[in-house]
């Protein structure tokens, strides 16, 4: 239940972000920390995907409060589809979205890294799994949204959620496919990337001419 028209960080958690085939929320290395500033420069906040796992912007907003040695509101800013990280701001700021909790560094002994962190980056099987939801979810968005324009993330992510539960197995293996392409291709190109820098000569050293 919201209480008092605010979202409870117990409603937060309970939004359904995964299945038995897998997290479906954006991977954490593909969510982006947007950083706004004032003109000033004296204020910033920071701004999260709505669909990032709860347990990671409480992280975020954890560090952010240890930072700026001050307590960090988060809000819900539903035109943006994002979560707003406000330090200092006051719980009734209309303009910044639907106010959802507090964190404050300075309460906390240490600000451990929350095991889901952990686990949901370790392993090559997880990896695809995710990157090939992220694929899935990127092909079909433009088509539920322009079916629907004014769709809310929950209704959002409910509705591609079932479509990829439902779909048949070949369909979900042909984006594994995909994903296993992508990460094979990455692989790949980082080590290229380091057989070249190893094989470039040291900055400052010049070759003996022959002869």
């Amino acid at each position: 239940m919201e209480e008092n028209g605010h979202i409870t960080p117990e409603e937060l958690k309970k939004k359904p972000r995964s299945t038995e085939l897998g997290h479906l929320t954006p991977p954490y290395c593909l969510v982006p920390l947007n950083f706004v500033y004032n003109e000033d420069g004296s204020d910033v906040h920071i701004f999260l995907d709505d669909l990032s796992h709860i347990q990671y912007v409480e992280y975020v907003a954890d560090n952010f409060s240890r930072r700026v040695q001050e307590p960090v509101v988060v809000f819900h800013d539903k035109g943006r589809r994002k979560f707003r990280l406000c330090p200092g701001a006051s719980p009734d700021t209309p303009s910044y979205g639907k106010y959802c909790y507090t964190r404050n560094a300075m309460e906390l002994d240490n600000i451990p890294v929350p095991p889901v962190l952990l686990w949901l980056e370790n392993g090559l099987p997880h990896s695809i799994m995710r990157n090939a939801w992220v694929l899935y979810r990127q092909a079909k968005e433009p088509e539920i949204r322009r079916q629907n324009p004014n769709i809310e993330s929950e209704p959002f992510f409910k509705t591609i959620t079932d479509m990829w539960i439902t779909e048949i197995p070949e369909v979900r293996e042909y984006w594994m496919r995909l994903a296993r392409k992508g990460i094979l291709h990455y692989i790949k190109k980082k080590q290229e990337d380091h057989a070249a820098q190893s094989e470039a000569p040291n900055e400052g050293t010049t070759e003996e001419p022959s002869g």
